[in-house]
């Protein structure tokens, strides 16, 4: 069905194909290079889709030719320094960071806000993709975080991502029901669109408190399994496992 993607184990052991996200990123694409032509939202549709298809370019190299062996910002710093590899996930890493930053000057070319911004583009990025360990777990995340910035962007503010989320949606089934997995080149797009609109949106104070709060997650991460919190708080759980086929 799928020959151009690989397989991989899923968490109950069965072997589907993962980077599946490339089905509602380039989708998302055409209809964010539809806005920049039609409307008056060019730079913004413009930013959203240089984000999208840089990190889902990214995730993608993990998704072909990444391995399972080196995981998190630890195990991908170790690999280097006690290894001399480099891992696609560290190339991920840096890759991401300089893509945040990019974005972030062309959307607001301020020292250093630039810098605080792009951090926050790509942790954003990141994040989705540590909540991509069961299905649909990371389009919820993603839906989440879009419904959390529909205030502050408002109408036509919100096109480019709802130009993310109706492909998104399109694909959530094939999620859901395990038959797929995005990957990384798909939980990073999504991140991605979501920091770009927070970017674009928030005020200052409200975009470094959010940095703050994609650190502290990403610095929990290396510690606590998302997926163990998440299974032992009644509602967590019911949010996880709402859409999803039973085992």
């Amino acid at each position: 069905m799928t020959p151009f993607l690989p397989q991989r184990p899923n968490y109950r052991g069965e072997s589907i194909p993962v980077g599946a996200g490339v089905f509602f990123v380039v989708p998302a694409l055409a209809l964010l290079v539809g806005l920049a032509v039609l409307t008056e939202l060019r730079r913004p549709a413009l930013l959203h889709a240089f984000a999208i298809a840089a990190f889902a370019a990214l995730g993608l190299l993990d998704d072909l030719r990444g391995s399972r062996a080196h995981t998190g910002l630890r195990g991908h710093v170790t690999a280097l320094v006690r290894e001399r590899k480099v891992t696609t996930g560290l190339l991920k890493l840096v890759g991401g960071a300089a893509t945040g930053v990019a974005i972030a000057w062309l959307a607001r070319p301020r020292f250093p806000e630039a810098l605080l911004d792009g951090a926050l583009v790509a942790l954003a990025a990141n994040l989705i993709n540590l909540l991509d360990l069961r299905p649909g777990r990371a389009l919820k995340g993603f839906a989440l975080g879009a419904l959390a910035l529909v205030p502050a962007a408002g109408f036509p503010g919100m096109l480019p991502l709802i130009a993310v989320m109706l492909p998104a949606a399109g694909y959530a089934p094939a999620d859901l029901r395990a038959r797929m997995m995005m990957g990384d080149t798909g939980s990073n797009a999504l991140g991605a669109a979501l920091g770009v609109t927070a970017v674009l949106h928030l005020e200052w104070g409200a975009r470094l408190a959010i940095l703050t709060l994609l650190l502290g997650l990403h610095l929990a991460s290396e510690r606590v399994s998302f997926s163990r919190v998440i299974e032992r708080h009644p509602m967590l759980r019911f949010l996880d496992q709402l859409g999803r086929e039973p085992r």
